[in-house]
């Protein structure tokens, strides 16, 4: 901040907005006054995030206000204007970062369009009318777009990749070990017919029969959920640790 030790800083992330942007992404304003078109003139100023707020040093939004900020350069010195509630800009393996929100945009990169209402069944009809107004505006510029929530769904594609893999590996897994206890099953079954007709024979039951065929199998199967359930809760764990905001495992 201005006044502040000139020998201290932070590191923020900064973005450069218009007047629309907190309204567009729906943005809730803790302190302070939203930008407006009415008072551009006034409002070259900051808006920061809660992480912002915290670093530095405030524990008020309210007092945060007003107060001055030296930004990039020794020259650039504006007021904050509001502190915005934290929101997500990036997946949830990141925590919110400290946010500077910098109402000025002398040459932007995207511009966003929010389509109102359901848009589904016409969303070829919108773009088409999109591009034909970019066209009339921006006639030697082509015309590219791409929807947000497909951008921010991307950033899970590593981890839905990665549990379609867990998921087909897991069904070849158990496939396999079905097969594999059929046949042995099944083999024991046969060398076994002439006990089994003897044990009949003497009054035996056919579900103490069953449980002396299965014993030797519920003791592979009780070993098995002995060992994959402490491993599946390390690597689920070890795996949660990669996002800021996880759920616990139970």
């Amino acid at each position: 901040m201005a006044g502040a030790d000139e020998n201290t800083g932070a590191s923020f992330t900064s973005y450069r907005i218009d007047e629309d942007y907190f309204d567009t992404y729906g943005l809730k304003i803790l302190a302070g006054k939203d930008f407006s078109r009415q008072t551009a003139a006034d409002d070259r100023g900051f808006a920061i995030n809660e992480a912002a707020l915290r670093l530095l040093g405030f524990t008020n939004s309210e007092d945060a206000i007003g107060k001055m900020i030296r930004f990039q350069s020794d020259e650039r010195i504006l007021p904050i204007i509001n502190v915005f509630k934290n929101y997500h800009h990036k997946s949830l393996r990141h925590d919110f970062e400290p946010t500077i929100l910098w109402n000025y945009i002398p040459d932007p990169l995207y511009y966003p369009i929010q389509y109102h209402g359901s848009v589904s069944d016409r969303i070829k009809d919108l773009i088409s009318k999109t591009e034909t107004t970019w066209a009339s505006v921006f006639p030697e510029n082509p015309f590219q777009y791409f929807f947000f929530d497909d951008q921010y769904n991307a950033q899970y594609e590593a981890d839905s990749r990665l549990g379609k893999i867990i998921g087909i590996c897991s069904l070849f897994a158990v496939f396999i070990a079905c097969l594999g206890l059929f046949g042995l099953t099944s083999y024991m079954i046969s060398v076994r017919t002439k006990e089994i007709g003897i044990r009949k024979v003497l009054g035996a039951s056919i579900k103490g029969i069953v449980l002396i065929l299965n014993k030797d199998f519920i003791k592979i199967v009780v070993f098995a959920i002995i060992l994959a359930v402490p491993l599946s809760l390390y690597f689920g764990h070890k795996w949660l640790q990669n996002f800021a905001y996880k759920s616990s495992m139970s």
